[in-house]
């Protein structure tokens, strides 16, 4: 035994001296069979070996066994070698899921592709129908649907990239939450009635528009979940400064 082999079995040549391989690591009794294999045909031979080390810390060592036969002076013997293969299989998981994550990355970036182009026709059409429509109320709508299209597109491209540092820009917040309101009474069920309590004297906030519309809106959407399926019930959107 050379100086990596005490290494890996954790046994010093002095304690191996004199013991079967089986007797010193109970897992290599299936080395026997490769062991008089190698010694009736005279031929190197070897095969994977996966084993645990008693006063070690390291439960199981995956291992390539080759044995080989030699000859010299003394006679005819057999040489073992271990190529311990932990780390390398440990690489070769890490390298996986590197190219993993380049197919997931591709299959991203190829369905943001996708999505970009009906928002483009989606905006188009909104814009086109704007021009058409007379009254002021239903162009709000227009204005809905031509904001939540220019949203999703930004969402597609912070996918494709490191997302961009936020902008804080003053805001009304009772803008945002009035186009939020907008989105979320065409999904409010029937019985939900939406109350508004502002403070008008708020002046504007620093902030990522898209970002706190987001916000917003996912609020709103746990509170319908949580309101009962039937029933009257009131959702009441309060501001007030500190």
């Amino acid at each position: 035994m050379n100086a990596s082999a005490e290494l890996l079995f954790g046994i010093s040549r002095n304690q191996a001296q004199d013991r079967k391989v089986d007797e010193l690591l109970p897992d290599l009794a299936g080395l026997g069979e490769l062991i008089e294999r190698a010694r009736r045909e005279d031929q190197s031979y070897g095969q994977d070996l996966t084993f645990s080390v008693p006063h070690q810390d390291r439960m199981n060592i995956r291992t390539v066994c080759r044995v080989s036969p030699i000859h010299g002076e003394a006679g005819a013997a057999l040489i073992l070698e271990f190529f311990e293969t932990t780390q390398w299989r440990q690489l070769d998981r890490e390298q996986a899921l590197i190219n993993q994550r380049g197919v997931s990355r591709q299959i991203i970036r190829q369905l943001a592709h996708e999505i970009r182009n009906p928002l483009g026709g989606l905006r188009g059409a909104a814009q086109l129908l704007e021009r058409e429509l007379p009254d002021a109320g239903l162009r709000e709508y227009t204005q809905v649907i031509i904001g939540e299209a220019d949203r999703l597109a930004m969402l597609t491209t912070n996918l494709l990239g490191p997302t961009q540092n936020i902008e804080f820009k003053p805001c009304n917040i009772h803008e945002l939450i009035e186009r939020v309101v907008l989105l979320i009474e065409g999904q409010s069920p029937d019985g939900v009635t939406i109350v508004r309590d502002y403070d008008p004297s708020l002046p504007e906030v620093p902030g990522d528009r898209m970002q706190m519309i987001q916000a917003v809106l996912n609020i709103m959407r746990n509170a319908l979940q949580a309101a009962p399926s039937q029933g009257d019930c009131v959702i009441t959107l309060r501001t007030r400064s500190r």
